[in-house]
Order: C-alpha cells, then structure tokens, then sequence
C-alpha cells in the first residue's frame, strides 16, 4: 500500500474538487447563452426601429380640398360569393366560403 504524504490525494478528494468547478462552468455557459440571446434579442428591436424611421412617410389622412362630400356615403355595402382564398395560386385554398357573406355599412 502507498505510503499517504500531505501531497497525496485520492480520487474522492479529485472528484470533491473538480465536480464544483464543472457545474460552475455549466452555469457560465448558461447565462452566457441567455445573455447573448437576450442581447440579440433586444438588438433586433432596435434595428427595427431605426429601419422604421427611415420609411418614407405615407399619405396625409386629410388632404385639403380633395374632402368627399358631406353627404357621401349615403349607403354602403361589402358581398363577398362563393370566395376561395389561396397564399399562392399553384397552393391549396386555405378558405373556402361557399356561401354568401354579406356586410352592409351604413353611416
């Protein structure tokens, strides 16, 4: 049997040492993980808000002296028949309304 010194360490003693400093890694990696996609995350957000403000501007909702009439509209009204309704021509239809829809608006 080996003789024990003060130097000598047993496999135990190993395992006691090197199975703390692994789960700590794991941690790290974890977070590092969770902050890098947090990161890009936000990121993203602020990307899209610069590329928001760097859109064009639409229409006004009012453009003077192109009002509709004051008495326009008198009635209105929305029918939709036997509608079919595809992402893409070549796909299959993802609505199929086989009868009559009807919407009437009034003002």
């Amino acid at each position: 049997m080996p003789r024990m010194t003060a130097w000598s360490c047993t496999l135990a003693d190993t395992n006691n040492a090197v199975f703390p400093q692994v789960l700590d890694v794991t941690q790290f990696m974890k977070y590092a993980v969770q902050s890098a996609a947090m990161f890009e995350s936000r990121f993203n957000s602020v990307e899209r808000i610069l590329a928001y403000a760097k859109l064009k501007p639409e229409a006004p909702h009012h453009i003077l002296g192109k009002q509709a009439p004051p008495e326009w509209p008198q009635a209105g009204a929305i029918s939709y028949n036997n509608v079919v309704m595809k992402y893409r021509p070549e796909l299959e239809p993802v609505l199929k309304v086989h009868y009559s829809i009807c919407l009437l608006c009034r003002p």
